[in-house]
């Protein structure tokens, strides 16, 4: 779980949901724009925003983060969900021969890098 302070007070984040551009918190569902990445400030301006009644709009592509992999055989994977209490990245292979769903372990920070959610998945290869 990830816990912010928002205006003085600990809101906890338990699912970032990357496809329909929302968090779960302890506050309730608040829209937050995935794809410029997950930057703590971005996620307590949105928060902020949905307890004072004005919920951000998000611009969403109904699509997850697409990585790029150093594999010629799972090229590219899309990150669809983040699951902060069970520390899962859910996501889906693209164009390699295997199509399905799949997680990896990850314990997601406010300081966890593009290239840590990779290499998490990559070292499932």
């Amino acid at each position: 779980m990830i816990t912010l302070t928002v205006n003085g007070e600990q809101v906890d984040c338990y699912n970032g949901d990357i496809v329909k551009d929302t968090i779960e918190t302890s506050v309730g569902t608040v829209p937050f724009e995935w794809s410029t990445g997950f930057a703590p400030e971005q996620a307590i301006y949105a928060i902020e925003q949905f307890i004072n009644g004005t919920p951000v709009e998000v611009q969403s592509t109904g699509r997850g983060w697409i990585i790029d992999l150093a594999s010629e055989t799972h090229p590219q994977a899309e990150i669809n969900t983040i699951d902060f209490m069970s520390n899962l990245v859910n996501f889906r292979w693209i164009d390699s021969a295997y199509t399905g769903d799949c997680a990896a372990q990850l314990v997601f920070t406010v300081e966890t890098t593009p290239a840590e959610v990779a290499g998490a998945i990559t070292a499932l290869l």
